[in-house]
């Protein structure tokens, strides 16, 4: 069989030309409509949660900071400590997992 080839007439061709840039704005015009419902979803969820904060009541009452004098550690208190960190990790089951 022998096909005869297509050719388009020059109406044909504007209506085709026609169509294509009427395709290609509708697809625009979709993209651009998804985008200002994101926007928009994103906006309520911005603004639910503003609302949400704005009406939470805190959880506690601020504290005043109390500074208490702390004596300055010397090389012997901090190896007394580590001496006796030492000791009890020996004295339990951290010893078998620090093979101290």
């Amino acid at each position: 069989m022998n096909r005869v080839p297509v050719t388009a007439t020059r109406p044909q061709l504007a209506l085709q030309s026609y169509l294509d840039a009427l395709l290609q704005e509708a697809a625009v015009e979709l993209e651009q409509a998804e985008l200002d419902e994101f926007q928009a979803a994103v906006l309520e969820e911005q603004v639910r949660d503003a609302r949400l904060l704005a009406s939470a009541a805190p959880l506690a009452e601020p504290v005043a900071r109390i500074d208490l004098p702390v004596a300055p550690v010397t090389r012997f208190a901090a190896g007394a400590c580590l001496s006796r960190l030492l000791s009890f990790a020996r004295s339990t089951q951290l010893a078998h997992s620090f093979r101290l």
